[in-house]
């Protein structure tokens, strides 16, 4: 049961983080086009998808470690399967590079001096980070895996 908790955690914070790294990288490019100076909003909006990042990243390493299913799954399937190669290896290293690059965004915003270098580096790290997650999502409309939208 506490399992089932875990993962449906896991997978409704997948979608907050997709929405908060489209909405910075997106606002900072649209700012960008228009001269408007970053918001405060913004600002907390980018904090908090960080921070989403990294407790989804906690919880994926316990899912990942604690899952029976992942463990039978990846000792009883060939090499060649595609399914184990995205969740042996795809998956996970994807997955540990965003809170590497939205803690780097993060980190070279504190020290930003104009407003347009701020929306440059949120543009650039989080956009990176957007396509990052949303090429090692587990779609069920790929061919690779097969997993639903939402955990019930």
């Amino acid at each position: 049961m506490l399992f089932k908790i875990i993962l449906l955690c896991h997978s409704l914070l997948r979608w907050l983080i997709l929405g908060g790294l489209l909405y910075t990288s997106g606002r900072a490019l649209y700012n960008l086009i228009t001269g408007v100076q970053p918001t405060v909003f913004q600002i907390k909006v980018a904090r908090l998808t960080q921070h989403l990042i990294l407790m989804a990243t906690v919880i994926g390493i316990l899912v990942y470690m604690y899952s029976p299913l992942v463990h039978d799954f990846l000792q009883h399937t060939q090499p060649g399967n595609k399914e184990a190669n995205f969740f042996d290896w795809i998956h996970p290293l994807a997955m540990l590079m965003l809170p590497l690059l939205t803690s780097g965004a993060m980190f070279i915003l504190r020290s930003s001096k104009t407003n347009d270098y701020t929306q440059y580096v949120l543009m650039r790290y989080f956009g990176v980070a957007f396509m990052l997650a949303v090429v090692s999502i587990p779609w069920p409309v790929l061919d690779l895996v097969h997993r639903p939208l939402i955990r019930i």
